[in-house]
């Protein structure tokens, strides 16, 4: 598994990466999960996460596809 540390979290990819983010969200215990995709990785991307994560519960929000939706407003919409 591939790794980038940042200063205040990691990002994980490959295989492993989906035991990781059980293990993390287990210790941490959030009161809420929320996963936020745009129409491009509902369609390719969310299937292999919930492939790889069938005990998670979270909720989905779907923002618009595209840069011009990556502001302060998608932000305000989303929280």
């Amino acid at each position: 598994m591939k790794s980038i540390q940042t200063p205040f979290y990691e990002v994980h990819f490959g295989r492993h990466a989906a035991t990781t983010l059980k293990m993390y969200l287990e210790k941490s215990n959030f009161t809420k999960v929320v996963v936020v995709v745009d129409s491009n990785t509902n369609k390719h991307c969310l299937p292999h996460f919930l492939k790889n994560n069938p005990d998670l519960k979270f909720e989905i929000i779907e923002i618009p596809v595209g840069e011009y939706h990556k502001n302060i407003q998608t932000c305000l919409l989303v929280w």
